[in-house]
């Protein structure tokens, strides 16, 4: 199961449209913590490195069922859980998000 979700991640930052995330980034003005939009290497290596973390610490804590979730600067990498079949990892980018109770 692991395994499949590491060959993933490869697979993922291949699909995953950069580029737009970054355009949308540089129309928000929306900067990182050195002040800058970040390159698009930036934001290949923080995806990689949430995806990375999100898979090791579902594996360390003994792969919960309710999966994992990693996320900083607009990346959100899950590691989704079903009642049957193989868990499934996803990337996102998001630009605003609410809840029912108005956290967020």
């Amino acid at each position: 199961m692991t395994h499949t979700l590491h060959s993933a991640i490869p697979i993922l930052l291949e699909r995953f449209n950069f580029e737009k995330v970054r355009s949308v980034m540089q129309l928000l003005n929306w900067t990182w913590t050195n002040g800058s939009v970040p390159t698009i290497l930036d934001l290949q290596e923080t995806a990689e490195y949430l995806l990375s973390g999100c898979v090791a610490e579902f594996d360390r804590r003994g792969q919960p069922k309710s999966g994992m979730v990693f996320a900083t600067g607009g990346f959100q990498a899950t590691v989704e859980t079903f009642e049957t079949g193989e868990p499934r990892l996803q990337l996102l980018f998001y630009v605003d998000c609410t809840s029912s109770t108005g956290e967020y």
